[in-house]
């Protein structure tokens, strides 16, 4: 993955949602040791989908991560460069990511 996603495992990308709040900062803290094997598992099966993409609700589905879990993982993965909104689609309700080069 990236040596700059690794850098950030310590910054919260949903504190801006929470607005600092202590138990979501206490869970991040907790979390920060898995974040990039978390992150690898799910660009794995994003890779594996190609351009039909993946969505939280199929990463909650079929990895079976909390959806409290993976949400922040593919907003890391779109902030290191790795995932993309494909544009126009939706599925169940949820943008549907791809990886960068199935465009």
């Amino acid at each position: 993955m990236s040596t700059i996603g690794s850098l950030f495992d310590l910054v919260d990308v949903t504190l801006s949602k929470h607005g600092g709040d202590e138990m979501s900062s206490q869970a991040n803290k907790r979390i920060a040791a898995t974040k990039e094997t978390l992150r690898q598992e799910i660009y794995q099966f994003a890779l594996a989908s190609g351009d039909r993409g993946i969505t939280v609700k199929d990463v909650v589905s079929v990895l079976r991560i909390a959806i409290n879990t993976a949400a922040p993982r593919l907003t890391e993965l779109k902030r290191d460069g790795f995932l993309q909104v494909k544009e126009g689609a939706r599925r169940d309700e949820c943008s549907v990511l791809i990886p960068v080069y199935a465009r």
